[in-house]
């Protein structure tokens, strides 16, 4: 069998991971490569990805190509919050796949919510119970209720930790009144 890898392009990171699936139906990591690109700080004025955050991305997806390519990897690559948040999305999307070669899949939260309840009970085996699974990322929250290995209900909100430190904690030192107005933003 083919190993199989996926890329992650997050707000904060780009994250590949390259596994075997063993007969046993585990899988083994063979490769595992993070770029901090920090793309949610390079979203512009104007909502789009800027020149700089696009070079970024296509660095790492090159990198991460030859990765897969030396692999002979099936691959999958997903987007999330800050290629949601882009207008210029389906230029970058497009960008991607010309320069690289790379099909990127922007999902929704929803899904992104699906795919971090499926790792997390990958990670953790058959879970009994119910569950709750919170995924915090840069730029969005995904939340997830499972119930006896199933989801039962998800929730994504466009705030993560980028999100959260740029807008309302502000540079260091962090002031307890920024402390105080970050509960409240994160509350409501």
């Amino acid at each position: 069998m083919r190993p199989l890898a996926v890329i992650d392009v997050g707000s904060n990171s780009i994250c590949l991971l390259v596994a075997l699936a063993l007969r046993d139906g585990r899988l083994h990591e063979v490769a595992k490569r993070k770029d901090v690109a920090k793309l949610r700080d390079h979203i512009d004025a104007d909502g789009n990805l800027s020149p700089e955050g696009q070079h970024k991305l296509l660095t790492a997806m090159h990198d991460f190509r030859t990765l897969v390519d030396a692999f002979e990897a099936d691959l999958r690559a997903v987007a999330t919050a800050s290629l949601r948040a882009a207008r210029n999305a389906p230029d970058v999307v497009a960008r991607v796949r010309e320069e690289t070669g790379i099909e990127l899949e922007v999902i929704d939260g929803h899904e992104e919510a699906r795919l971090a309840f499926r790792g997390v009970s990958e990670g953790l085996g058959q879970l009994s119970g119910e569950v709750v699974c919170i995924d915090v990322g840069g730029g969005s929250t995904e939340i997830v209720l499972g119930r006896e290995g199933r989801i039962v209900q998800t929730a994504s909100v466009p705030v993560g930790a980028l999100v959260a430190s740029r807008q309302w904690l502000g540079s260091d030192p962090v002031t307890p009144e920024a402390i105080a107005q970050t509960r409240r933003e994160l509350a409501a």
